[in-house]
């Protein structure tokens, strides 16, 4: 049986200047038409960067860009840097106003408990396989973002644990929806293909000059790294 999955990756959607034609929050919502035509197996996820910055996430705290994205919600959202940029409860106030779950498993809060209402790992059954999506933040947020108390473990230690459990728990696919930057997404792909038989995907959402928006693929797969064509809308 041969099973077609497309995960469609969308970060900084808050950027809404077009290229090549394309960009913005319309040709996001059209990502999430393939769900609505009955497409099980189409996935759209945000990899980070959607409430700011913006002009108009300036005057509301990001509502703008919860409103566009409610009408063709995501499957999940990670929470990025910018996910912080009005500080800890203006992003509770977004996430508890998304019609779709928000994930970072690496960061809690000051006492080092969980935060409400924010996943980490999501299982589920698409074309008969086990999937998991790892949700992970860049650990380095705190430094460009107002995270104010909040903690964030380890992006690479928290990441690979997650998926190498994910993978013995009988995961058909691991596939790391993280932010981080180029180096981060190296020390995570090699770290994953240090262990044997994992079959991984990681949609890169804060990938910097030469990274932003590239898929990994490592393991059995494939070893190789796949930019996503972004001048034709792929």
């Amino acid at each position: 049986m041969t099973v077609k999955l497309t995960f469609l990756g969308v970060g900084d959607v808050c950027n809404d200047v077009e290229e090549h034609g394309r960009g913005g929050f319309c040709a996001a919502e059209r990502g999430g038409k393939g769900r609505a035509r009955g497409q099980p197996e189409h996935d759209p996820l945000c990899d980070g960067g959607m409430l700011s910055p913006s002009l108009q996430s300036g005057f509301d705290g990001g509502q703008n860009t919860t409103g566009f994205t409610n009408l063709e919600p995501f499957d999940l959202a990670v929470a990025g840097n910018h996910a912080f940029d009005f500080g800890p409860a203006s992003f509770t106030e977004q996430m508890a106003a998304s019609k779709y779950p928000w994930a970072a498993m690496n960061i809690v809060q000051e006492d080092g408990s969980p935060i409400p209402a924010l996943g980490g790992v999501l299982i589920k059954k698409v074309g008969g396989l086990k999937v998991a999506l790892i949700l992970v933040g860049q650990d380095t947020s705190p430094s460009v973002s107002g995270t104010e108390s909040l903690k964030y473990l380890p992006t690479v230690e928290t990441g690979v644990a997650a998926a190498i459990w994910a993978h013995e728990d009988g995961a058909d696919i691991v596939v790391g929806v993280v932010q981080t930057n180029s180096e981060t997404d190296r020390k995570l792909m090699a770290s994953l293909m240090a262990n044997d038989g994992m079959a991984c995907v990681k949609k890169d959402g804060h990938g910097g000059p030469g990274g932003h928006g590239a898929y990994h693929h490592s393991g059995p797969i494939a070893h190789r790294k796949l930019h996503q064509a972004r001048a034709r809308g792929q």
